[in-house]
């Protein structure tokens, strides 16, 4: 008798924590760097960016790094020649003078994209290479929209 309970008040806590678990989720505060938290201005560029009213892209990367210039190459340029009426475009290298802003962002891994709707909230975050198109569409879909 002493066994059922228990499984019953282990399946009752299960439960309990399955329906509270994605409510948390829903409520939290997002993380910096997130999607959904506020866009952060650690740094003259992105502050000036930021306070244009219009969307934000930010790209970090590093020197020497074969996916950031391949990114840059066939996805960022295109996109600035695209987007760059409507979005500001920041290309931050990782340097003394950006680590505050690769920290804020979170950014362990280069490259990153960070996209920012014009009300400053980060809509998408991506790491690694993107193709041109993925791009575009994050850019018709989250952005713009």
């Amino acid at each position: 008798m002493r066994a059922s309970r228990k499984l019953v008040l282990i399946g009752l806590l299960l439960i309990v924590v399955m329906v509270l678990s994605p409510l948390y989720s829903a409520f939290a505060p997002k993380r910096p760097g997130e999607p959904g938290s506020k866009a952060e201005a650690s740094v003259p560029e992105l502050a000036e960016a930021l306070s244009s009213g219009k969307p934000v892209v930010i790209f970090f990367a590093s020197v020497n790094c074969t996916p950031c210039e391949l990114l840059y190459v066939y996805t960022w340029i295109p996109a600035v020649q695209k987007y760059g009426n409507q979005t500001q475009f920041v290309l931050l290298l990782y340097s003394n003078e950006t680590h505050r802003a690769f920290s804020d962002y979170r950014v362990y891994a280069v490259p990153t994209l960070i996209f920012i709707n014009k009300q400053g909230i980060i809509v998408e975050r991506v790491e690694g290479y993107i193709s041109f198109k993925k791009f575009e569409d994050i850019m018709n879909s989250k952005v713009l929209a």
